[in-house]
């Protein structure tokens, strides 16, 4: 079986000054501090329903009803809890945050049109802050230090629209929780050393290849990948680009094995992957089931109308379809994105400090300090790139990089501080004191001036 032991590669950690349980009370500090951001004043413009994609969705929520049976669930022409059922024929969100909010609402007495909303941006606020303790453990995984991984969550807490979305009832937060969750996962594989343990020899199976007999918890944890990314696929499609990260991940383990063995790991980690796409599919098949026509659960063909729908909203995207609420994107510059982001989504101090962190840490990855930051550093790359290029650039369209870019930024800050301990020794004109303290500064600044935002 496979052994979850730290990566040698990385660097170990200095003696340990502070007690580990001392990082635990600091995190539920942090998310107390997030949960005052997020949860003040939940009910803030009462029974108006300004926000349409909030709107939308509270009708839907008030329409559709919890399902009798598990065939009807699955039953796609007739299912209670399919909104194109009750009049909402496009319908191109996610299913599975829907059917979360509903549940609870039934479970709390909350699911008329006033009610159900609110349940909704509590249980967005609740998933943030999941959000949020991720941050913090794909820190300790990836850079083994408690201080660099709680600033994360704290810049992550501060981040402006992650708060701001949290007020909202939207699919956003629920996408990022399992987005945020299969990248710990991810990041579990690529730090993890591969150690093949052969299983049980059976004399009568000597047939059937070593890599369908041994080593079947590594493909369980490629399975909880696949588990966790048909749930953000199913939170939201446009989380279709989380699969490369898996590949990637072991990709890195790969690399990790002594060129002698890699040949006969391969069969392997093909196993895995193809394991995790097969645990994904049915995840998806479960959690977004009138993607499928029914009426079962292995009625897998395709349903038109979901199709229908998205090539609708693609088409709506791109420009080639004229809405009015679409025209406020015409003109804009492929910088749009990002000056959105640091103006307004993190504000200038955290959003100029994780940019020029993504930069710096890309510069380091040019230098051969790749393996560590890749996955990370990767999908914040992509997801940035490819909403900068797209016709529509709206800003809650990059929020699944900004905990990354929390965790990015609370790197480069660390980098900073352990730059001005090694150079400033070497550069005597300069006082070695002075170096550390502009660091200190600039995440003293970073700080307040997030929170102030």
């Amino acid at each position: 079986m496979e052994k979850l032991i730290p990566d040698p590669t990385t660097k170990k950690p200095a003696k340990k000054t502070v007690p580990d349980g001392l990082w635990d009370v600091l995190l539920i500090l942090v998310l107390l501090i997030a949960a005052i951001f997020l949860f003040t004043v939940i009910e803030w413009y009462g029974n108006q329903h300004l926000h349409p994609d909030e709107r939308f969705l509270t009708m839907v929520e008030t329409a559709i009803q919890p399902a009798d049976t598990f065939r009807d669930y699955f039953d796609t022409s007739t299912s209670s809890l399919n909104p194109n059922n009750q009049g909402y024929t496009f319908y191109v969100y996610g299913t599975l945050p829907i059917f979360i909010v509903r549940y609870v609402g039934e479970w709390v007495g909350m699911t008329g049109y006033d009610q159900i909303n609110i349940v909704g941006r509590v249980l967005s606020g609740i998933f943030d802050l999941g959000t949020i303790v991720l941050i913090y453990f794909i820190g300790r995984r990836l850079y083994r230090h408690p201080r660099l991984s709680l600033l994360g969550a704290l810049f992550s807490a501060l981040a402006v629209l992650q708060i701001q979305v949290s007020h909202y009832f939207t699919v956003d937060n629920f996408a990022n929780f399992f987005t945020y969750a299969a990248i710990y996962v991810a990041v579990h594989i690529s730090t993890s050393v591969w150690q093949h343990t052969p299983g049980a020899r059976n004399p009568a199976a000597q047939s059937i290849p070593h890599w369908m007999k041994d080593n079947w918890s590594s493909a369980v944890v490629y399975g909880i990948f696949g588990l966790l990314y048909g749930m953000a696929l199913a939170s939201k499609v446009s989380s279709w680009a989380l699969a490369a990260l898996l590949p990637l991940a072991a990709f890195v383990q790969f690399t990790k094995i002594p060129k002698a063995e890699r040949e006969s790991v391969l069969p392997y980690l093909v196993r895995n992957l193809v394991a995790a796409g097969v645990v994904a599919f049915f995840t998806f098949r479960i959690f977004q089931p009138y993607t499928f026509m029914g009426p079962g659960f292995f009625g897998l063909k395709i349903n038109p109308a979901w199709l229908s729908s998205l090539k609708e909203l693609s088409a709506i995207q791109s420009g080639e379809v004229d809405v009015p609420y679409a025209l406020q994107w015409a003109r804009r510059p492929a910088t749009f994105i990002l000056k959105n982001l640091v103006l307004y989504g993190l504000g200038l101090p955290l959003g100029i400090l994780s940019l020029g962190g993504l930069v710096w840490m890309g510069w380091r990855m040019i230098k051969g300090d790749w393996s560590k930051h890749v996955i990370l550093w990767a999908w914040t790359v992509f997801v940035l790139v490819t909403q900068s290029l797209a016709p529509v650039k709206s800003m809650r369209y990059v929020l699944s990089v900004y905990p990354a870019l929390a965790l990015i930024a609370a790197w480069a800050v660390y980098k900073l501080i352990e730059l001005a301990s090694t150079r400033g020794r070497k550069l005597r004109k300069i006082p070695f004191n002075s170096l550390k303290s502009a660091a200190y500064v600039i995440l003293a600044l970073v700080i307040a001036g997030s929170t102030l935002w």
